[in-house]
């Protein structure tokens, strides 16, 4: 099993690419989940925000 961890935070990644990550309702990170399916069908992902 390969596991691949990416991660964004105020520290080292700046507005702009924090602002095309923030996920603002439910329905925008459902379409994230089916757009990352529709290019990597075997895989699975996991969003956590805190």
């Amino acid at each position: 099993m390969n596991v691949l961890v990416v991660s964004c935070n105020h520290h080292k990644a700046g507005v702009q690419l924090r602002e095309r990550l923030a996920f603002s309702n439910p329905e925008e990170l459902q379409r994230a989940y089916q757009q990352w399916h529709e290019v990597h069908p075997d895989s699975e992902l996991v969003v956590l925000s805190t």
